[in-house]
C-alpha cells in the first residue's frame, strides 16, 4: 500500500532543498520517498490511502514528474529561471 502514513513538516524553502539533497540517490524510483508540498487530512481511501484530492487541506507548492527524457534538467533550470519561477530540479 501506498501513502498509508505521512510525516508533516514546515520548512523553509532551503531547507525542503536540502531534505531533498541528503536523500541522495536511490537504486530505482520505487525507493524514493514521496515529497508533496501540502498537507493532507486524515481521511483515508478504501485501500487505507491518505494522498489523495480529496484529502487535501492546503498546497504551498506544485511538484511536477517528466520522464520522457528528451529535456535536460540544465534545459529544465532555464525555462524556469527565464520565467523567475523558484523551483528544484532534481533526478530521481
Amino acid at each position: 500500500m501506498a501513502a498509508t502514513a505521512k510525516l508533516d513538516m514546515r520548512l523553509a524553502w532551503p531547507a525542503v532543498c536540502a531534505l531533498i539533497a541528503q536523500e541522495g540517490a536511490q537504486p530505482a524510483k520505487p525507493d524514493c520517498r514521496w515529497v508533496k508540498l501540502a498537507t493532507f487530512g486524515q481521511h483515508r481511501t478504501a485501500k487505507g490511502c491518505l494522498r489523495h484530492d480529496a484529502n487535501v487541506r492546503q498546497v504551498f507548492g506544485i511538484e511536477g514528474d517528466y520522464d520522457d527524457e528528451v529535456m535536460t534538467p540544465e534545459e529544465a533550470i532555464e525555462r524556469l529561471e527565464r520565467h523567475q519561477l523558484k523551483a528544484l530540479v532534481y533526478t530521481s
